[in-house]
């Protein structure tokens, strides 16, 4: 029997098994440019950084610094279990192909369609639709968890896979209308842990993406609405689990 690369045997978004898998990551990691972008710790790394177009390294430089507190990550994952995300989750299960194709979009930029910077949050073993971005440059940067990233050809269904990288704190998986365009996006993580991504685009052409639909395997368009703004979202969470100070022992 040849052994998945996913935990959950029911769970193959990505279609591979463990050696494919790694060959993968192989090609990722040789790739030239690399398309995940971390802070280069060896002379690898480093070679993969160096072709790395300059807007999608700006895009990095301006979410590098970013944090979810303590109180951001245990209020977030109480709340995918009993709260506001739990229900945003019920109700896109009802409309999804399948339930754990959803996973939720936080407007950060107070624009409910196409905000250029969105908070994603992945319930572990949750994955997208094989999709593009519009010809726009952006990042997917690692917040909490871990989300593997597919990269594609093109937009097709059995279009020819270009390599697999794990985004996880700190690193960012990029993309332009040149490189990497196409992707799916997997959180590997168990049923009840959850990854958090940002993302940041520019030079989006407009305000639909194209994606495979899973059933049909045709090329279909989706509105980028968002679920909840950030400020709706944090006041939801300080509603469901007060914030409390250092001195009581307790998160903040």
């Amino acid at each position: 029997m040849v052994k998945s690369y996913y935990s959950e045997p029911n769970s193959n978004p990505f279609g591979i098994t463990e050696e494919e898998a790694a060959a993968l990551r192989l090609d990722a990691l040789y790739s030239r440019p690399s398309p995940l972008i971390v802070e280069p710790r060896d002379v690898e790394e480093m070679m993969g950084m160096n072709d790395v177009p300059e807007d999608a390294l700006a895009l990095y430089r301006r979410a590098s610094t970013l944090r979810l507190s303590p109180w951001e990550k245990e209020a977030i994952r109480r709340s995918l279990q009993k709260g506001i995300l739990h229900d945003i989750m019920v109700d896109k299960r009802a409309e999804a192909p399948y339930p754990d194709m959803v996973y939720l979009r936080v407007d950060c930029y107070v624009k409910a369609v196409q905000a250029p910077c969105v908070l994603e949050i992945w319930p572990g073993q949750h994955y997208s639709f094989l999709h593009e971005h519009s010809d726009s440059t952006g990042i997917v940067f690692a917040l909490a968890g871990r989300v593997d990233a597919m990269v594609y050809k093109s937009l097709e269904w059995d279009a020819e896979k270009l390599g697999l990288i794990s985004v996880d704190r700190g690193n960012a998986a990029w993309l332009n209308k040149d490189c990497f365009q196409v992707h799916r996006l997997y959180c590997p993580l168990p049923r009840d842990e959850y990854a958090a991504t940002f993302h940041i685009y520019s030079h989006c052409k407009d305000e639909y993406f194209r994606y495979v639909d899973e059933k049909t395997h045709k090329i279909e368009l989706f509105e980028t609405k968002s679920d909840i703004n950030w400020f709706d979202l944090i006041e939801k969470l300080e509603q469901e689990t007060p914030r409390y100070r250092r001195a009581d022992g307790l998160l903040v």
